[in-house]
């Protein structure tokens, strides 16, 4: 059967959970669409992450492979456009990839999952970029495997903020949160519909 690959990370800082693991986790075995989401859950670690990735996108041939990862400065689901050939290293910046494009469009329409997210009741906006840290890394990584492999996949990158359960139980109260159930729903209708786009075209990162 056709594939989904969800992936998201394990808690990292000062955070005792990640939304992005718990919704992996609470989609994976579901279908979608006449897909099976198969979930991965990745350390917060550079490197590490593709390790572990890679002979997942190998072995499965996903048809869309979908990244979750949380930003605490959010206050709705950003569906990302861009990753960036940029990590930020305690040495300072450095490329991803050596020679690689300096970014990378997310292979997905990215204004249409925003909307469709918002039709199920949950906020959502298309944001310009993933930052300079894992969640953009595992993105640049995902993107240019894809397009090295010429492989028709799609492919891209949502970040979740709190939820109102982490918010709670770790006094951060005072950050912009949505419930655990909400995020799930809005993950759910992302997936839906970019299975709706087409898989070699479409207004990718638009």
């Amino acid at each position: 059967m056709a594939t989904v690959l969800l992936t998201g990370f394990t808690p990292f800082a000062d955070f005792s959970q990640n939304p992005s693991q718990q919704i992996a986790e609470a989609l994976s075995g579901i279908r979608i669409a006449g897909h099976v989401v198969e979930s991965a859950v990745l350390p917060v670690e550079f490197g590490r992450d593709v390790e572990l990735l890679f002979p997942l996108i190998e072995r499965l041939q996903p048809r869309l492979v979908l990244s979750l990862g949380l930003a605490a400065t959010a206050s709705c689901i950003w569906v990302e456009r861009i990753a960036l050939n940029l990590r930020q290293t305690n040495e300072g910046e450095r490329p991803i990839i050596a020679g690689g494009p300096p970014a990378l469009f997310a292979r997905l329409p990215t204004d249409a999952v925003a909307r469709s997210i918002c039709d199920v009741g949950v906020p959502a906006v298309a944001h310009v970029f993933a930052g300079t840290y894992l969640c953009n890394h595992i993105m640049y990584q995902v993107l240019h495997q894809i397009e090295r492999k010429t492989a028709p996949r799609q492919a891209g990158f949502l970040h979740l903020p709190l939820s109102v359960e982490q918010a709670l139980a770790e006094g951060r109260m005072q950050s912009s949160a949505l419930p655990l159930s909400h995020l799930e729903k809005g993950v759910h209708a992302a997936i839906a519909s970019i299975l709706q786009a087409p898989v070699d075209g479409g207004q990718f990162g638009q």
